[in-house]
This record gives structure tokens, C-alpha cells and sequence, in this order.
């Protein structure tokens, strides 16, 4: 199947690797889709269609209709990293891997989106790679997911855990106690799966 992906990517002067670090999709399968040697699932459909703000029928070339999809919709930066530095959350421009769409009743001011950056959370289902909405201001449940710096290293997630009036973070490697070189970011409150 014949997309406009090529067309898309070269009016904004990225090469095949650039457009796998913004949408975190493998560049040798987006070079795949491009050759017309394999298919656009509905995941790749969505991201890349947001990324580039057209209509999934204009990428698919269904229609000459180039509308920016949800022109007036919210939407916030994906990071794939953040640090924490003296408790203020410090992101960066260069960090920006795309924008994600957000409803009217999410608050911009309390989120934030990132990507799992590690892998000491697939047993309980988080991969590298997946995104990741974090409110900073929701009250932590027990057994809910965070994002959490310790110290100066990059912020990532842990399941957020109260156990005999202890706070803990859990991940498949084992259990830590939260001290005061932790600082919480805030509580996943939705995630989503790029697949490659």
C-alpha cells in the first residue's frame, strides 16, 4: 500500500533515523512503509498522522484533504527525558519526541508526558518506549504507578507502594524504600504503546 509518508517526512527535512527518534517507530520498518513493503498499523496510523497534523486519510493516500487533525485540540510535548534538580522538574527542548493529544478536561499545567526509559517495569506490564501521562498533583494510591527522580539522575516509573505505614517503590529488580534523595514527580494516569 502506497502512503504519503516519504512526502511527509522529506517537507520536514528528516532523514529515516531523525523520524524513528521523534515517533519511536523503527526506521527500517518506517523505510519498509515508505517502499510500500509493509503495512501502517492503527498505532503508527495515529502517531504519525499526529506528528505530521494531517488527516489519516491524506497519509494513507485516501484523500487530498491535508486538515491538520484536532487543529484546536490540546496538546503537550512528549519527553523521553526529565530530570529533577533541587525538587523544580527540568525538561528540555531537545528531550521533545512528538506531541500527544490531550481532552479538554486534562489540566496542561498538572501534566506531563514521557517515555519509559528503562526496563525494570515489564512484569508489571510498562516497556521501554511506552508513553506515560503523569499528573503532578494527583493524591498517590497504593499500587499506583510514579514518576520518580532520585537525586540528579532522569526521572522513571515505579509502582508506588505503602506497606506497614512505608513508602515504597517496586520495580522487577526489587523494592527500595522512598528517602529524601527521591523525589516524586507525580502518578501515571494513562499510557499508551508505540509498537515497533
Amino acid at each position: 500500500m502506497k502512503t504519503r509518508l516519504r512526502e511527509l517526512r522529506k517537507s520536514r527535512n528528516l532523514s529515516l533515523r531523525e523520524l524513528d527518534a521523534k515517533v519511536n517507530i523503527n526506521y527500517s520498518q518506517l523505510a519498509r512503509i515508505e517502499r510500500g513493503e509493509s503495512y501502517l498499523n492503527q498505532q503508527h496510523i495515529d502517531v504519525l498522522s499526529q506528528f505530521f497534523g494531517v488527516t489519516s486519510d491524506y497519509l494513507l493516500g485516501k484523500s487530498e484533504n491535508i486538515q491538520p487533525v484536532n487543529k484546536s485540540a490540546k496538546k503537550i510535548p512528549i519527553y523521553s527525558q526529565i530530570n529533577v534538580d533541587g525538587g523544580n522538574i527540568s525538561v528540555h527542548v531537545e528531550f521533545i519526541q512528538g506531541y500527544l493529544g490531550i481532552s479538554d478536561d486534562i489540566d496542561e499545567s498538572d501534566s506531563i508526558v514521557i517515555t519509559a526509559n528503562d526496563d525494570l517495569m515489564k512484569n508489571t506490564g510498562i516497556m521501554r518506549g511506552d508513553i506515560l501521562l503523569i499528573s503532578k498533583n494527583s493524591k498517590l494510591d497504593n499500587n499506583c504507578f510514579v514518576a520518580v527522580a532520585k537525586g540528579s539522575n532522569p526521572v522513571v516509573i515505579r509502582k508506588f507502594v505503602i506497606m506497614e505505614d512505608k513508602k515504597l517503590l517496586v520495580s522487577d529488580v526489587g523494592i527500595e524504600p522512598i528517602g529524601e534523595s527521591h523525589f516524586i514527580v507525580g502518578k501515571v494516569i494513562m499510557s499508551s504503546r508505540v509498537f515497533k
